[in-house]
């Protein structure tokens, strides 16, 4: 649940068009892109070979928890905004315009890291980390509740997918405190697509 990961939510691509750039049809180009925003400024961002694979995505965001701690986030700011918005960029050029909405704003992941540096005093990342695979197996369980209508819903999917998340924080994450569940949260909250701030989209 953190803005370096953000790619984990925005790697999906809706490419309709063939003149969308060639990298939008190629996952293995698109990941490899991915991750040149974060070397180009002297970063490391770990990603699935396979994304559908959940044992390469939870080995993938334990890597990403020791290379891309909040310390290390909050000693390197500008170069994590430079790179959080390379991604970004490279997400929105190969997603459909009817679904930029779903997509995360930029400004409220900058909020996030923000938020989370000025609160690394009470923020227990170890304990949130060592917690990787529980929150993982807890969304995939999760999805499995979903409706197959709602599934086939791309807003509705990824809305409700931030509704499980924060369940999921609350379910296997309390041990960690409440100072650090509620700013997992709130880091959450932030990340969430700019169609799932403050609508209804999602369940009913």
């Amino acid at each position: 649940m953190k803005a370096w990961i953000i790619l984990a939510f925005v790697g999906c691509c809706w490419c309709q068009s063939p003149t969308y750039d060639p990298i939008c049809y190629d996952p293995v180009a698109m990941t490899a892109g991915q991750r040149k925003c974060y070397s180009d400024q002297g970063l490391v961002l770990h990603m699935a070979s396979d994304p559908y694979n959940p044992d390469q995505q939870k080995e993938a965001a334990k890597n990403n928890a020791l290379s891309n701690s909040p310390d290390v986030v909050c000693k390197n700011p500008d170069s994590y905004d430079k790179a959080i918005h390379c991604s970004l960029e490279l997400s929105r050029k190969c997603t459909h315009p009817d679904y930029h909405t779903l997509l995360p704003s930029e400004k409220n992941l900058k909020m996030l890291q923000t938020t989370m540096c000025n609160n690394l005093h009470i923020l227990d990342h170890a304990c949130v980390s060592n917690n990787t695979d529980a929150l993982f197996d807890c969304g995939t369980k999760k999805y499995g509740t979903m409706t197959v209508a709602d599934a086939a819903d791309p807003f509705k999917a990824t809305c409700i997918s931030y509704e499980h998340a924060e369940e999921c924080l609350e379910e296997e994450i309390s041990e960690c405190g409440q100072d650090t569940l509620q700013l997992q949260k709130q880091f959450n909250s932030l990340q969430k697509p700019l169609a799932c701030q403050g609508s209804s989209v999602g369940r009913k």
